[in-house]
């Protein structure tokens, strides 16, 4: 699609055209999951994060300035930092996931209370 006819479209859609945006979601797809899987390494992941930008894109394409910046540019920055965010997500469920987790130290008094220890050093450092 050529610049004229993107700016065409997406003016449709900023009235809401459905049928224009069918045509941006054709034109932008590939760029979108090929830069999603490129950054959460999986493809099921990188799909649903299609699905969630484009919708993102919907919901916002009133925000988008076609003087200020391409199309695919913006795009593209809504691709990254949606997969960010997916990334940061995912990072500190996994830390809460081990900070829950219950260490059971199994020996002595003295035993027990070094691995408590131990797990409150691991928790710091991960939280840091």
């Amino acid at each position: 699609m050529k610049l004229v006819q993107i700016d065409k479209t997406i003016d449709l859609c900023k009235r809401g055209d459905r049928e224009a945006f069918k045509q941006i979601v054709s034109e932008y797809q590939q760029l979108v999951y090929t830069l999603a899987f490129r950054l959460l390494c999986n493809g099921a992941d990188a799909e649903d994060m299609t699905q969630e930008v484009f919708i993102k894109v919907w919901q916002n394409l009133s925000r988008y300035k076609q003087q200020q910046c391409k199309f695919s540019t913006w795009i593209y920055k809504i691709t990254c930092n949606a997969c960010y965010d997916k990334l940061r997500s995912n990072h500190n469920t996994h830390n809460q996931d081990i900070a829950n987790y219950d260490f059971v130290a199994e020996g002595t008094q003295e035993e027990q209370l070094h691995h408590n220890e131990l797990r409150k050093q691991i928790i710091n450092l991960l939280f840091i």
